[in-house]
């Protein structure tokens, strides 16, 4: 996995984040200008002094994970499908097959 935040110097990946943040919806934006996640709740509500912040610049705390998955268990509750995906040895391409759930 690798993290990419505002620290992070590569252009190309920069612009990765900045182009996921601009396809936020307002409030989406927003959360990460509010309280911190994880405390008690106030009974004012702490959201209501969040403006909409800039929809061209990230905030700090936004950041893009990029993920490189060599295996994915995909269970399929409406169908009760379950089905593996594994990368190949080689790298080049990834192997598929239906398990029992």
């Amino acid at each position: 996995m690798s993290v990419v935040d505002s620290g992070s110097v590569e252009e190309k990946l920069a612009k990765a984040r900045q182009g996921i943040w601009q396809q936020l919806s307002d409030r989406a934006r927003n959360q990460f200008a509010g309280p911190p996640p994880g405390n008690s709740h106030r009974d004012d509500d702490p959201f209501s002094n969040v403006t909409n912040v800039s929809d061209q610049t990230p905030l700090d705390d936004f950041c893009l994970l990029l993920l490189d998955p060599e295996e994915i268990d995909h269970l399929d509750l409406t169908s009760n499908e379950r089905h593996r995906y594994f990368a190949d040895s080689a790298g080049g391409s990834w192997q598929h097959e239906r398990i029992n759930p």
